[in-house]
Parts: C-alpha cells; structure tokens; sequence
C-alpha cells in the first residue's frame, strides 16, 4: 500500500509529467498555425503575380524568392515539429524509466496497472501527431512542384 506521501509525491510527479506534454504540444500547435498562415499567404502572393503577363526579370525574381521562401518555411517547420515531438518521446521515456524504476512512486489511478502512456494511448497519439509532420511536407513539395 503506497503512503499518503508517496501518493501526493506521485500525483505531483504526473501532473509535472502531463503539464510538460501540454507545454510540448502547445508548441506543436502553434508551429503548425504559423506554417498555415504564412502557407497561405504565400500562394496568395504568388497567385496575384499572375495577373501581370510578360517576362519581367522582377516578376520572375519576385516567384522564385516566394517559393524559396514557402521551401524554407516548411522544412523549417518540419525540424521543429519533428524536435518537438521528439522531447514528448524523451519525456515520456525520462518519467516512465522513473516510475518503473522507484519502488515508492506509483502511477495515480487509473494508469498503475500499465506502463506510463504516452497521452491518451500511446498508439493513437502518434497516429494524431502525422499530419503535423506530413503537413510540412506537402507545402514543401507544393512549392517544388510550383517551381518546375
């Protein structure tokens, strides 16, 4: 039977733990707004430059600066959310070794009779984090696909 302080010890323990993947995924969010955001104004810019016809050297400068700058922003992204993504994993490792290995810390109810997931279901939670990855992906080869 575990103690009223090894319990309280515990229960802080995992609401350290669940506040840190919040913190983690918040990130997350906010990356993948930002790359929307900055996604779609840069088709839009690129869109209204094919009101103007010709072979204007500034115009052509103008669309491959827009779409160097979509490439740049999406990878970039893609290596910040795949970052994030990894410290959720390092976190859920660090306080899963943690809890497995303490003899007086044990999970609060109702997850001490599993391993420490990782969110909800450990499963489902990486299958929620793929168009997170894969949206920086598909903006990356949209603008490739722009530039042929």
């Amino acid at each position: 039977m575990q103690s009223d302080d090894s319990r309280q010890e515990s229960r802080a323990i995992w609401i350290d733990y669940t506040k840190g993947q919040g913190f983690e995924h918040e990130l997350i969010n906010r990356k993948t707004t930002w790359l929307l955001t900055t996604q779609g104004l840069l088709f839009t810019a690129y869109g209204v430059t094919f009101r103007e016809t010709g072979d204007d050297p500034g115009l052509l400068a103008f669309r491959q600066v827009i779409i160097f700058t979509g490439v740049a922003i999406a990878l970039i992204t893609m290596v910040g959310v795949g970052a994030l993504i990894f410290s959720k994993i390092w976190s859920w490792l660090k306080y899963r070794a943690l809890f497995l290995a303490s003899e007086k810390l044990t999970l609060p109810e109702p997850l001490n009779e599993q391993p420490l997931p990782w969110g909800v279901q450990s499963n489902n939670t990486a299958i929620t984090l793929i168009p997170d990855l894969a949206l920086p992906l598909v903006f990356a080869r949209a603008w490739l696909a722009v530039a042929a």
